[in-house]
């Protein structure tokens, strides 16, 4: 005896589930790209440490080059006053002023130059060039822009995921001083069997929830950002990425991804253990078994969506043992469900 269901053909809603790890959307590697002993600024450089964006994460210590600065800006300013003579003697009255209001610009307690004034004349140009006007000039805003880097601000609210040094110490150029990273947008990287490629795209909206936490049935609502539209030929999965947004989410979770496809009409549902030979069903006509074969459409938690068998077909829903064989005469017991 064998329990069967009549086949009633009905359109059938896709809904893929896959798990990943979140990802900070975000995440930057803290480097200085100066030397000098770091200080403590607002909050203390630690992990778990939150910021706002634009809060200093990291200060080093820039008198020395401050000083420096400040010199090198003097001079700056030394030889220009000492080219207005022959600006006043040799260009017209318009360029001395010129000159001289630029001059006025010059802040030399202050840690930033000022553009220098529009050159139209090629004999200014060529005069200022002999006298290293333009040189003097850009190497005083590089130390300028090499001052800005003794402070490192945070690009984005965030919190420190790792740091590596504390206040007191001495930071060298190029030297990796923590991570820090978004805590409120993520990505998840999914991995998706070939058959699910029909079935996703740029911008779908999908359902998340945290793995395996009974108690917490919260879900969060997350965008397909990109797809990688490479199959990986090993193990036949290709990826998607999805945007998520959550306060109480964390960098490392693991999520169950609910993805809704598009339905299939005159589809029917099944436990995938039913399937022989890759695309084969049992039915039985006539009191007796008959193998025929249908078209998976998706398999997805151990079941499986098909089309190919007509409405009334009584459809073999029992394990069959090797005993049994197409042909075979049998008696049946109907199942009003799976």
């Amino acid at each position: 005896m064998v329990r069967i269901v009549t086949v009633k053909n009905q359109t059938t809603a896709i809904n893929l589930v896959a798990t990943g790890r979140l990802n900070s959307r975000f995440s930057w590697d803290v480097y200085a790209e100066v030397q000098g002993i770091m200080e403590r600024s607002a909050k203390y450089f630690r992990a778990g440490t939150s910021y706002k964006k634009g809060a200093i994460l990291v200060k080093i210590n820039k008198e020395v080059a401050t000083a420096q600065f400040l010199s090198q800006k003097s001079d700056f300013q030394n030889l220009l006053v000492s080219l207005l003579p022959d600006i006043r003697l040799d260009y017209e009255d318009h360029t001395h002023t010129k000159w001289l209001q630029y001059i006025s610009k010059i802040d030399v307690g202050g840690t930033q130059v000022p553009p220098l004034p529009k050159v139209t004349h090629e004999t200014e140009k060529l005069f200022l060039t002999s006298k290293k006007v333009f040189s003097t000039f850009y190497n005083l805003k590089s130390q300028e822009i090499n001052l800005s880097k003794y402070e490192i601000h945070a690009p984005f609210d965030g919190t420190l995921s790792e740091a590596l040094i504390r206040e007191g110490t001495l930071v060298r150029g190029g030297q990796r001083l923590g991570t820090y990273i978004s805590t409120t947008e993520f990505e998840i990287k999914v991995s998706l069997t070939s058959q699910f490629f029909p079935f996703v795209k740029e911008g779908q909206r999908i359902r998340a929830k945290k793995s395996g936490v009974q108690s917490d049935n919260t879900y969060y609502s997350g965008v397909i950002k990109r797809i990688n539209k490479r199959m990986d030929p090993t193990t036949q999965t290709f990826e998607i990425f999805v945007s998520l947004l959550g306060k109480d989410l964390l960098d490392g979770m693991y999520m169950d991804i609910h993805i809704s496809g598009t339905p299939q009409t005159e589809s029917f549902e099944i436990d995938r253990s039913l399937i022989t030979d890759d695309h084969f069903v049992y039915t039985v006509e006539d009191g007796k078994l008959q193998k025929k074969a249908i078209i998976p459409v998706i398999f997805n938690q151990g079941l499986l969506v098909f089309k190919g068998l007509p409405d009334s077909t009584q459809l073999v829903i029992s394990p069959l043992t090797k005993g049994y064989y197409e042909g075979m005469a049998v008696r049946t017991v109907e199942n009003k469900s799976l």
